[in-house]
C-alpha cells in the first residue's frame, strides 16, 4: 500500500481482530477494497495490514514501511474466520509484481471452490517495498473516472490535493531496501501466516507463488525460522509458471555465458552493488506511465489515448516504446512508427505494450486479444515466429505491428477474436481464440488498483541476487537459514503456461524438482496469463489454473491430511 492508498479503502470490517487460536498481530486493520470488494462474482476483496517494524539495523525509513499488508479474497458466503475455511492459498507475487497482479486468479480460485461447495481464501502478499509507491494519480483516476488524471499527475506535473508528483523517492527513504533480501521477505511472509493456528497451517494452507515467487516459495519451504521449519507451515505448494528450485544453476547462463568462475559466496559478493542500487534505478517514469495506461484502458477503453503520444522522454521509457512498436531494427533506430502522431485507443495502447503478439519480453506477456486494424509481421527484436530463447525471455510468439496509415488503431478483446484466427496481411495466422485467455478490462482494473496495484515500483535488488545465489548453492550469511531440502518430497503442483517458455527455461538451467510433483500445462497461456486468465474461456470448460488448483487441494492435500 503506497502513499494515500488508504483513500480507496472503506471503513474497517467488524471482524478485524486477531483470530481464535492464532498469534495476535499488532494494530491489525482490515478494510474492504472500494471498487472491487463486492462484485457480481460473489468474491469479497479486502486489504489487511498490521504493524511489523523492521529491525533497527535496517536504518531510517518512512513510517508506512513498518507495516505489512496483503490482499484477502474470500467468498461472500464463507466464514469470517479464515481458519474455518477449507484452505488458505498464501501467494507470493513475481518479479516486480504487486499484489494486484494476482487478483484475477485469486477470484477464480474462490469461485471454483464455491462451485464445489467449499470455501477457500486467497491471500496475496504485498511486499514491503510497495510502501514507497505514490498512488495519488491512481486514486484520482478511480475517484473522477477521468482516464487522463493519473498521467496528468505522474507525467505532466498536475497537482492533486496540493501535492505534485516528486518522482523517485529520495535515498533517505529507500536505503532500507538494501536490507530487504530473501531473509526479510520470508520473515514477512511468516508474519502474515502466523494469523493462522499452527495445526491449520500444517494441514490446510497452500503456499505458492508466480515467477520469482515460485523460487521464493521453495526457499520458504527449506528455511529455518529460528528452529521452526518452513515446510511445517504449509500442507502443499503451488508454483505458477516457475519452479521451486534450480539446483546447480549458474546465473551466468542467464546471459548465455558458461563457466565455473563464480565465487562461493555470490550473495555477499554482490551486496555492495545492492547497497549502491537498492532498487531498480530510473524505472519510475516507465512504471507510472504503464500504470496510467492501465487506468485509462480500464476507465475509457475505446477513447483515443493521449498518454501514448505524451510518454516521458527518459531513455528507459522511450526504449520500451520503441521495442513494442518497431517493425524491424531500422524502425527501432529511427523511432518509427511515430507514436506522437499515430492514434491508438486506450485499450490498443495497452495491447501494444503487453499483448503476447507485441511485447518482446516473455515475462511481460499476456494474451488479451489483438489489434482491429491490418497488421504485418515484425522482425524486431526477434525474427517472426522464432522459438523461445534465454529462459523464455525472447521469442516464442509471432509478433505483429499495425500497418502504417491504417487509421486509428483499436482493439479486439480476447473473446472477440475470429474463430478462424487473426492473420497478417501476408495471410499467416498469428493468433487464435484458443490462445487468447485474458480479458483486457479485468486485467487493467486489477493492475491499476490504487490499494495494491500490479507493479512493484521499488523492487529490492537484494531479493533477486539472493534468490539467484541460493540456487547456485550459496549458504553463506543469511542464506545459512536454508537448512532443509524438502522440495523433492513435498506435495507440489506446477502450473506452466503453454505459450510461455519461462518454466521450461528454468529446467534447462539445472536440476529442478518438477519431475517429482504434479505438472499441468495451460495451453495458450503466456507468463502473465497464469495469474490473469479470465473466468470465461474461449475453449469452454473451466479455467484451467483455478480448476487444477482446487482439484489438487482436494485430492492431494486435504485428502492426504485426513489419512495421515
Amino acid at each position: 500500500m503506497g502513499i494515500s492508498s488508504v483513500g480507496t479503502l472503506q471503513a474497517p470490517l467488524a471482524e478485524a481482530q486477531p483470530f481464535v487460536g492464532a498469534e495476535p498481530l499488532a494494530d491489525r486493520i482490515e478494510t474492504d477494497v472500494a471498487g472491487s470488494a463486492l462484485t457480481p462474482d460473489g468474491v469479497r476483496a479486502s486489504y489487511v495490514s498490521f504493524s511489523d517494524p523492521l529491525p533497527l539495523s535496517s536504518g531510517p525509513r518512512p513510517a508506512e514501511c513498518d507495516r505489512l499488508g496483503y490482499l484477502r479474497f474470500r467468498s461472500l458466503q464463507g466464514p469470517d474466520d479464515p481458519a474455518e475455511a477449507n484452505s488458505v492459498f498464501v501467494t507470493m507475487p513475481g518479479y516486480v509484481e504487486g499484489a494486484g497482479a494476482v487478483e484475477p486468479m485469486a477470484r477464480n480460485i474462490v469461485r471454483t471452490a464455491d462451485l464445489g461447495g467449499q470455501h477457500v481464501e486467497v491471500w496475496v502478499l504485498d511486499r514491503r517495498s510497495n510502501c514507497l509507491e505514490d498512488h495519488r494519480g491512481l486514486l484520482a483516476a478511480q475517484a473522477t473516472r477521468d482516464p487522463n488524471s493519473a498521467a496528468d499527475y505522474y507525467t505532466k506535473g498536475a497537482p492533486l490535493d496540493g501535492a505534485t508528483y516528486a518522482g523517485e523517492r529520495p535515498a533517505t527513504d529507500t536505503e532500507f531496501l538494501r536490507t530487504v533480501g530473501l531473509k526479510q521477505t520470508l520473515n514477512d511472509q511468516f508474519a502474515v501466516m502466523r494469523q493462522l493456528p499452527p495445526a491449520y497451517r500444517k494441514t490446510q494452507v497452500m503456499c505458492g507463488g508466480h515467477s520469482l515467487g515460485g523460487l521464493t516459495t521453495g526457499a520458504f519451504a527449506n528455511w529455518d525460522f529460528d528452529g521452526t521449519p518452513g515446510h511445517e507451515q504449509c500442507a502443499g505448494y503451488f508454483v505458477l509458471d516457475s519452479r521451486m528450485d534450480v539446483t546447480g544453476a549458474d546465473p551466468l547462463r542467464l546471459a548465455g555465458l558458461v563457466g565455473d568462475i563464480l565465487p562461493a559466496g555470490i550473495a555477499g559478493t554482490l551486496q555492495p552493488a545492492n547497497d549502491l542500487l537498492p532498487f531498480l534505478p530510473a524505472t519510475q517514469p516507465l512504471f507510472t506511465s504503464v500504470a496510467s495506461m492501465l487506468t485509462a484502458a480500464h476507465i475509457a477503453p475505446d477513447a483515443t489515448s493521449t498518454i501514448l503520444p505524451g510518454l516521458p522522454t527518459d531513455l528507459i521509457t522511450q526504449a520500451a516504446a520503441r521495442a513494442v512498436s518497431a517493425r524491424d531494427y531500422l524502425d527501432f533506430a529511427l523511432g518509427q512508427p511515430d507514436l506522437h502522431t499515430r492514434q491508438f485507443t486506450n485499450s490498443a495502447a495497452l495491447g501494444l505494450l503487453l499483448d503476447d503478439n507485441s511485447m518482446p519480453l516473455g515475462y511481460g506477456r499476456v494474451s488479451i486479444g489483438t489489434f482491429d486494424t491490418p497488421v504485418e509481421a515484425k522482425s524486431f527484436p526477434a525474427p517472426y515466429g522464432m522459438p523461445s530463447q534465454l529462459i523464455g525471455i525472447f521469442g516464442g510468439n509471432k509478433f505483429v505491428s499495425p500497418m502504417p496509415a491504417s487509421g486509428r488503431v483499436g482493439w479486439t478483446n480476447y473473446d472477440r477474436v475470429p474463430a478462424v484466427g487473426a492473420r497478417t496481411i501476408a495471410g499467416d495466422t498469428y493468433t487464435t481464440p484458443g490462445s487468447e485467455v485474458t480479458d483486457l478490462g479485468d486485467f487493467a482494473r486489477a493492475w491499476a488498483n490504487p490499494v495494491a496495484d500490479g507493479f512493484e515500483w521499488y523492487f529490492p535488488t537484494r531479493l533477486l541476487t539472493e534468490i539467484l545465489a541460493a540456487n547456485t548453492g550459496d549458504r553463506n550469511g543469511d542464506l545459512a537459514k536454508l537448512r532443509y531440502d524438502v522440495t523433492p518430497t513435498s506435495k507440489v503442483i506446477y502450473l506452466d503456461g503453454g505459450d510461455s517458455g519461462f518454466s521450461g527455461g528454468l529446467d534447462s538451467l539445472g536440476r529442478t524438482s518438477v519431475v517429482t510433483g504434479t505438472r499441468v500445462v495451460a495451453e495458450g497461456y503466456n507468463h502473465l496469463d497464469v495469474i490473469a486468465a479470465s473466468w470465461h474461456q474461449n475453449k469452454g470448460g473451466p479455467e484451467v489454473i483455478s480448476d487444477s488448483l482446487i482439484d489438487f487441494l482436494n485430492n492431494q492435500v486435504l485428502r492426504s491430511a485426513v489419512t495421515e
